[in-house]
């Protein structure tokens, strides 16, 4: 097998990996969409607290935080439970952020929780799309950009167009 066969072979697998990552960020925005829709009952909060995470990579750890959050309500008689607080909350490491949403959470009597009406489990104190929704999908289009683009190049290189090649090396 040649060089170059290898090379696109390598960029298609890379490619795919774009395609899968803009595949789940699509899928996240249409399920944050789909939530704007859902039905509101009032919730109460049973606990909530923050969890702390050390994440390790091969040159460092790093704390991460993220509240977690456990709170009931009822859908004509039946009481359910609930612990997803936004489409798109993550655990970062800035922890003055959760601590203002723990506190901000331990402080209303009362929260709205918004669920789907065909599928009552499933809920969210925050419906709907907003910035950290599209952070996968966004990601996914900047690597498809990389890599599409370098899949490219190797196909020019291996031969598509000698004029071009020749005015990209001349200048």
């Amino acid at each position: 097998m040649s060089k170059e066969i290898i090379a696109l072979l390598v960029m298609g697998g890379f490619n795919l990996i774009g395609v899968v990552i803009v595949g789940y960020g699509l899928r996240d925005l249409y399920r944050a969409w789909r939530s704007s829709s859902w039905e509101k009952v009032s919730g109460r909060l049973i606990e909530a607290s923050i969890e702390e995470t050390t994440r390790k990579s091969s040159k460092s750890s790093r704390r991460v935080y993220e509240v977690k959050a456990t709170y009931e309500y009822d859908v004509c008689g039946r009481s359910y439970q609930g612990n997803r607080i936004s489409q798109s909350y993550i655990p970062t490491h800035e922890r003055a952020e959760h601590d203002l949403l723990l506190d901000t959470l331990n402080s209303i009597p009362s929260l709205n929780v918004y669920y789907d009406p065909l599928h009552p489990e499933k809920c969210t104190l925050v419906p709907g799309v907003d910035g950290g929704t599209f952070t996968l999908l966004a990601l996914g289009i900047m690597w498809l950009a990389v890599t599409v683009g370098i899949t490219g190049m190797i196909l020019l290189i291996q031969g598509g167009d000698p004029q071009l090649i020749q005015s990209i090396s001349i200048g």
